[in-house]
């Protein structure tokens, strides 16, 4: 990973990099994923603690 590219992100610089856009992307895709399954998680737990 190339953290200099990252701390620039992070600083709102190289903002015209191509590889800038695929880190956001990636970053978006990260948190939506990780709402989702977590949804996904808290509804299977609250459906088995809900038939004890």
């Amino acid at each position: 990973m190339d953290y200099q590219l990252l701390n620039a992100i992070l600083h709102g610089q190289a903002l015209n990099e191509p590889r800038t856009w695929f880190f956001i992307a990636a970053a978006i895709a990260v948190c939506v994923a990780g709402w989702h399954c977590g949804d996904i998680l808290f509804d299977y737990t609250e459906k088995a603690q809900g038939e004890e």
